[in-house]
């Protein structure tokens, strides 16, 4: 009987062992992971994942906290990796990344809303999740902020963090920054900066920009904005 239970024991152990477990996110936490100098064969959450489900997909009457249609909020790590159901270091088993390859209203952001997310942002978010779906930032130490204008930086900046929020036909807080004289509106008026850089209220809500696009706006607004 003894060398039963033994047995026993023993197969429980070598099973337990042998069982394949789905690779872990970096930790689950509301502060990011400083990974230093960003490195181009890695992919940020908080550089570029981030503000593509900003402006893409947690917006208002989407998955924004507020509305968390499906019970899907994407607007913080914990909660787009928790509702978003991602699984790190598998993109095609990850329940977000299926949602984006839908056709019609099935897919995300649905076909009533807008264009689908383009393949370069997919891939992003897709690699990502194959490097570990992790809270993670970087520093851009080659950041470039000279003869910044609209057309060949804010443009992207605003679109990729802002214009979710704030464009036509319910634009946030009634600002529209869908276009370069929206923009340039709260630019001169010292709203941009107080809200990128958190002096009034912090926006994208809850979620800093990275270090050089801030710099990149504060240096635009100073020069008066140029397109």
């Amino acid at each position: 009987m003894k060398r039963m239970k033994l047995l026993f024991l023993i197969a429980i152990i070598a099973f337990l062992f042998s069982c394949k477990h789905d690779p872990l996110p970096g930790p689950i936490s509301g502060k990011p992971i400083d990974e230093g100098p960003c490195d181009p064969s890695t992919v940020y959450f908080v550089n570029q994942v981030l503000p593509i489900l900003q402006s893409n997909c947690a917006i208002p009457g989407c998955h924004d906290a507020a509305t968390a249609s499906d019970g899907v909020i994407l607007s913080n790590y914990n909660d787009v990796i928790n509702t978003g159901k991602v699984k790190a270091g598998k993109p095609n088993d990850s329940k977000i990344i299926k949602v984006m390859t839908e056709s019609g209203d099935d897919r995300m952001p649905p076909e009533s809303w807008g264009p689908a997310l383009s393949p370069d942002q997919i891939a992003i978010i897709s690699t990502w999740i194959s490097q570990g779906a992790k809270n993670n930032m970087c520093e851009d130490l080659n950041c470039d902020t000279t003869n910044v204008t609209f057309t060949s930086s804010i443009a992207e900046i605003i679109t990729t963090s802002c214009v979710g929020c704030h464009k036509y036909p319910s634009p946030s807080g009634g600002i529209d920054l869908s276009s370069y004289s929206g923009v340039y509106t709260v630019a001169m008026n010292g709203k941009l900066v107080n809200v990128v850089t958190g002096t009034t209220k912090l926006m994208p809500p809850g979620n800093k920009m990275p270090p050089c696009k801030i710099s990149k706006i504060q240096k635009w607004v100073s020069l008066g904005a140029p397109q």
